[in-house]
């Protein structure tokens, strides 16, 4: 057991005290997913240092506090503060404190069904059966074949006490207008947390685009810890876009998991917008099982003050002919801390892989630290396959080159961030670069 036996113990009191009202309790195969998940994480506990994957960053303020589920009553001031909706967002869902609170759609989609996990839970439960996957399905298999599930103990805790969540299921040969934004505020008076489970499964030949958005827990004088899971599930030819905008102050804890399996011809861009002045961990695990399946997994963070950072990528080539493509970018300032752990595996007879890994990180302090930790495993022969990583501060040269055409040094500071992130930037579809312009706000960075 790696925590404490005091606040493993606290979880178990808690598990029992909730047990019988969690949703789903008495629909048979949620509850067992349910027990088996917490079993999982009474053995492997919250991964710390001696986990390859966890090796970074300490996270002792996951591993030294007991995050209670939160019970705070619903902020309706803080609802009412929100911005009104995109012209171009078609549906709507805020949620607080990990709860679903409003769910706001301009006019039925035919094709979409969509609701929060609780209302398919209480309705149809039948739909979601199969599509909620085992807490250590996307568990590393290592070379010698042994699975390690120690790094999926966030995973584990998250489906032993979830509360709500997002379920979109999509039908065969729909595509959904404009795009679906999932808005998660909330409030912290105590230690807690808010596990959120979501599911979105796209049928043959449908296409979507999805925005989640986590806003700082406001009214924060304890820790909060957000710790979301979604499964994605992509059938043959099937497009989905999941853009992730990620705004923390120094109490949030962000836990943002994303496990995905494409079929033959889907494809899968997943970009991730992080504003870091705590503590957040972006992960992002793909399993790319069909013929030409695609997958573009994308990262753009900018960390502040102390904060600390890590996205991790997991892509897994199973079949001929299967593409990815992953592009990092880190902007440190002040004494913020970053790392990225990527890995491409190509399972043995997956001929025709093309997989490209980059990670470039720029220090704009010297007590701004980064870093980066690329790997490949390939068991297949007819494959391409690259990684980059760099770390490094502004080239004199450009900066040079900019001051002596009469640019000011902050002037030039800023034009050097913008090109810096441009690769990730300039790849969001036109609907959705201007959210993420808006959220960053480049103009207001302080250098």
């Amino acid at each position: 057991m790696i925590n404490s036996a005091k606040i493993m113990d606290m979880y178990s009191s808690s598990f029992s005290d909730l047990r019988n009202n969690f949703i789903g309790q008495d629909i048979t195969w949620a509850k067992k997913l349910r027990e088996k998940a917490f079993e999982q994480f009474c053995k492997d506990g919250i991964p710390n240092q001696n986990v390859e994957e966890w090796n970074v960053f300490p996270y002792r303020d996951l591993r030294d506090n007991f995050f209670s589920a939160s019970s705070n009553p619903v902020d309706q001031q803080s609802i009412n503060k929100l911005n009104s909706k995109d012209i171009n967002c078609s549906i709507r869902m805020i949620f607080f404190n990990g709860k679903m609170v409003k769910l706001d759609i301009d006019k039925p989609i035919e094709g979409l069904q969509i609701n929060s996990l609780k209302y398919f839970m209480d309705n149809s439960p039948d739909l979601l059966e199969g599509k909620i996957p085992d807490a250590s399905f996307y568990s590393e298999r290592r070379l010698s074949n042994v699975v390690d599930s120690r790094p999926q103990g966030m995973v584990a805790l998250n489906a032993a006490f979830y509360q709500d969540g997002v379920v979109i299921l999509i039908d065969k040969n729909t595509v959904v207008p404009g795009h679906i934004e999932i808005v998660h505020i909330g409030d912290a008076k105590t230690i807690s947390m808010s596990p959120v489970r979501s599911v979105i499964f796209l049928s043959e030949n449908s296409k979507c685009e999805v925005i989640e958005r986590i806003f700082p827990t406001c009214k924060n004088t304890h820790l909060h810890l957000s710790n979301h899971v979604t499964d994605i599930q992509l059938s043959s030819q099937s497009s989905l876009t999941y853009l992730r905008l990620v705004d923390g102050n120094t109490s949030d804890i962000h836990i943002n998991n994303i496990h995905a399996s494409l079929k033959n011809d889907a494809k899968l861009y997943c970009p991730s917008l992080i504003l870091s002045c705590g503590q957040s961990r972006i992960e992002c695990r793909v399993n790319l099982i069909g013929e030409n399946s695609q997958a573009q997994i994308d990262g753009l963070t900018i960390g502040h003050n102390k904060s600390t950072s890590e996205s991790l990528t997991r892509v897994m080539h199973g079949n001929i002919n299967s593409s990815s493509n992953q592009t990092f970018r880190t902007i440190l300032n002040d004494e913020s801390r970053a790392s990225f752990l990527g890995k491409i595996r190509v399972e043995a007879g997956a001929d025709g892989t093309n997989a490209d890994m980059s990670s470039k990180s720029l220090l704009l302090s010297e007590n701004a630290r980064a870093n980066a930790k690329p790997e490949l495993e390939i068991l297949a022969d007819d494959v391409k396959c690259s990684h980059g990583v760099t770390v490094g501060n502004f080239d004199p040269e450009q900066m040079f080159y900019l001051c002596s055409r009469g640019i000011s040094q902050p002037e030039a500071k800023k034009l050097l961030i913008n090109a810096f992130s441009k690769v990730v930037i300039e790849n969001l579809p036109i609907s959705l670069s201007k959210i993420s312009e808006e959220f960053f706000g480049f103009d207001n960075f302080i250098i």
